[in-house]
């Protein structure tokens, strides 16, 4: 058994090796040398204004530090409450299509079959017996293109 594990590492160990160096040819990095970057003009100038220190536990040094308090916690709270505002106007926008569909087939079927006209124009009459036998496809149709409206608003 213990063959058998040391026998599976040392297999994976040299195909990652492989893998790793045909993804440094692969992406032209062979001669890809680690350089230390300097730190970020933006730190740099948090730090100048930093009122907290500490003491670094490896070299002792007293240096700035930046509690979570003051670093963390702004980002936090404005990028949760974008996501629940958004996640409340899809939901919002799911219940307004449902009350759409209501409130429209609700409308469309008080229409009569046999609705008098003032203006005994038989397009009306069959405009409206059309809409009212169909009344389910109508709304089911509007509803389904406001649906695709908000899709495609909300993936922008």
């Amino acid at each position: 058994m213990i063959e058998y594990i040391f026998w599976t590492g040392t297999l994976f160990l040299e195909f990652w090796k492989r893998r790793q160096a045909s993804m440094q040819y692969k992406w032209d990095l062979l001669d890809y040398v680690r350089e230390e970057q300097p730190p970020r003009p933006e730190y740099l100038a948090r730090l100048e204004n930093c009122t907290h220190y500490r003491i670094h536990p490896i070299t002792g040094l007293k240096e700035p530090h930046l509690p979570f308090w003051t670093k963390r916690v702004p980002i936090f709270l404005m990028s949760y409450s974008i996501m629940f505002f958004l996640g409340f106007l899809a939901i919002a926008a799911v219940f307004g299509v449902i009350a759409y569909r209501v409130s429209v087939l609700a409308a469309l079927q008080v229409l009569t079959k046999d609705r008098p006209t003032s203006t005994n124009s038989t397009l009306v009459a069959t405009t409206t017996a059309t809409i009212y036998e169909n009344a389910s496809l109508v709304t089911t149709v509007t509803a389904a293109c406001i649906n695709l409206l908000i899709i495609i608003i909300l993936n922008m």
